[in-house]
């Protein structure tokens, strides 16, 4: 019987490393597609969230700011790392000039109404590092129903956490409406394209 159980255990052990190898994989795949259409940008989104929630269960942003012990050094920490979270969003959802422009060729759209639709919802023309970590500054901070609701599965409850999810929820969110608009723009730009050489 101890025998039976400890096999059992073993296998479970087993069965779930292969279960985290199968994830990783199907992550790592979907991650390095190019997201030129809906189905793509919300496959690509659902990952991007399941990054966000693989962290906050590893209570990577609570193992960070306990290991910063200077408040304002956690709050510029948090900024860095949420920065540099976005700039990922924004290139796997194809928001960036190589993207647009290869989205262009593809669909045959025109190239700077991709970028302005991106320069419109962004609000600016050039999106680098200094401007998301404006950007981040002005997200509003949650009212607690709110944060319970973003965050109703978190293990770890500090603050830093709360906040620091909520600003890559946000940004994930914008960043996926405006690479839908895109993919919106693109497919009417292609299926125009197509009537136009069927004259």
């Amino acid at each position: 019987m101890g025998y039976h159980n400890r096999n059992m255990r073993v296998n479970s052990v087993y069965d779930a490393s292969i279960l985290c190898e199968n994830f990783m994989k199907q992550t790592a795949l979907v991650l390095s597609l190019q997201a030129t259409n809906k189905e793509l940008i919300y496959s690509k989104a659902t990952e991007l969230r399941n990054r966000i929630g693989l962290w906050r269960s590893q209570n990577l942003f609570d193992k960070i700011a306990k290991a910063i012990s200077l408040p304002l050094v956690n709050l510029v920490a948090d900024d860095i790392m949420v920065t540099k979270e976005v700039m990922f969003y924004y290139t796997q959802l194809g928001l960036d000039e190589a993207s647009l422009k290869r989205l262009a060729t593809i669909t045959k759209a025109d190239y700077t109404e991709l970028k302005s639709i991106v320069d419109r919802r962004l609000g600016c023309k050039d999106f680098n590092e200094k401007y998301i970590a404006k950007v981040v500054r002005a997200i509003p901070t949650p009212s607690a129903d709110v944060i319970s609701k973003i965050i109703q599965s978190i293990t770890a409850t500090n603050s830093v956490c709360q906040r620091t999810c909520h600003k890559l929820f946000h940004m994930l969110d914008e960043m996926e409406s405006i690479a839908l608009e895109i993919a919106q723009f693109a497919a009417e730009s292609a299926a125009n394209s197509e009537e136009s050489d069927d004259i």
